[in-house]
């Protein structure tokens, strides 16, 4: 199968999940939250900038990372290159690894194994003759592997709960761009509104892909060919 054709398929899915954590993002919680300045808060609250200066850069960084790792996976496919030969390379875009508040080795060995799992089913769907990803997943994956290649697509989130206190989301907010009263720069940790968020988006295009899944499958009774 032709590279583009994977590319862009899951390119469209991952700007699904970019898009719903855009929808969902709010960082005037957070500033709400954590700024000492009332006044500062309520600016951020009703200020329409917050979406223009603060959210939409995060969100676009966010959605780059994504593609750029898949499209770094994709190549390293073409190549015939190892992932775990390439660690700094891949692991340069990972959203997880790159926002560790410390260096974690249990979760970059969950990162490095969900990208050569990855790795492994992408090479299977780039060998398929099919000019279509999921005629490619249906002929060449059980129907328990196309599952788990959907979770380690979109479900790597519920994997790193137990890490969560791990991860640090923080954005430094100039509020001169809200208010030229308020002169000054915080730091806001929007942690919890981002891992919320991200858990929610990845699971809404998850359960898109498992109908497709049970439809690629739900009259298939025999062994899928290997």
């Amino acid at each position: 199968m032709d590279s583009k054709i994977i590319e862009e398929e899951f390119h469209d899915l991952l700007d699904d999940v970019a898009d719903g954590v855009k929808e969902k993002l709010d960082i005037s919680k957070a500033v709400k939250k954590r700024s000492s300045s009332e006044t500062a808060a309520k600016m951020v609250s009703n200020s329409s900038t917050v979406g223009e200066e603060i959210i939409e850069p995060e969100i676009e960084s966010y959605r780059k990372d994504l593609k750029k790792q898949f499209s770094k996976l994709l190549k390293a496919v073409e190549n015939k290159e190892e992932i775990h030969k390439n660690r700094e390379k891949v692991l340069e875009h990972d959203v997880f690894y790159q926002n560790l508040e410390e260096h974690n080795e249990e979760v970059e060995r969950k990162v490095i194994e969900r990208l050569e799992s990855l790795h492994e089913a992408i090479a299977r769907i780039k060998k398929s003759e099919k000019d279509d990803v999921w005629e490619a997943v249906s002929e060449n994956f059980t129907r328990r592997e196309a599952e788990q290649f959907i979770d380690d697509m979109f479900g790597f989130m519920e994997e790193l709960e137990a890490h969560e206190e791990d991860l640090k989301y923080t954005k430094e907010v100039d509020m001169s761009k809200i208010s030229k009263i308020l002169p000054f720069q915080i730091e806001v940790d929007y942690t919890s509104e981002a891992l919320e968020v991200m858990k929610e988006s990845e699971r809404e295009v998850r359960e898109e892909m498992e109908e497709k899944i049970e439809e690629l499958y739900e009259d298939d009774d025999k062994p899928i060919k290997l």
